[in-house]
C-alpha cells in the first residue's frame, strides 16, 4: 500500500522564498554595503538580524521580503532598525545579569527565545 497523503505545510513553504535584505558597515571595512540573507524555518527574522548586530555590524536599513514563487509577488516590509538596537540591546543586558546572578543556562536560553518571540513583522 502506497502512502498518498501529501504534507501541505510543506508544498506551501516552498510556493514562498522568504529573506532579508539590509545595507551595514561591517568590521572588514565595507561600507552601506548590500547584503542579502535567506530566512530559513530555524531563524526568524530577528535572531538574524540581532546575529549580525552581535558581530558589530552598523545595519543602516533593513527590510524582509517575501515572493510568492506561483504568482511572482513580491511583498516588502520595513525593519525598524532602530527599535530592533535596543531591543538587541536590552536582551543582552538582561541575559548578562542572568549569568551574574548564576541563573541557569536553560532558563537563559528561554528568556531569549521569548525575546525573540516577540518580534511581530507585520507591526512596522
Amino acid at each position: 500500500m502506497v502512502n498518498t497523503n501529501t504534507n501541505t505545510n510543506q508544498e506551501q513553504k516552498s510556493l514562498f522564498k522568504e529573506r532579508i535584505k539590509f545595507y551595514a558597515d561591517t568590521p572588514s571595512g565595507d561600507v552601506n554595503k548590500l547584503f542579502c540573507f535567506k530566512i530559513k524555518s530555524i531563524l526568524s527574522v530577528r535572531e538574524a538580524i540581532w546575529r549580525f548586530m552581535a558581530k558589530n555590524w552598523n545595519i543602516r536599513s533593513a527590510w524582509y521580503e517575501k515572493i510568492n514563487l506561483t504568482t511572482g509577488e513580491v511583498e516588502n516590509t520595513r525593519i525598524n532598525i532602530p527599535v530592533e538596537i535596543n531591543n538587541y540591546a536590552y536582551c543582552k543586558i538582561n541575559i548578562e545579569q542572568m549569568r551574574k546572578q548564576g541563573i541557569s543556562l536553560e532558563k537563559q536560553k528561554t528568556y531569549y527565545e521569548a525575546a525573540l518571540h516577540d518580534f511581530n513583522i507585520n507591526s512596522y
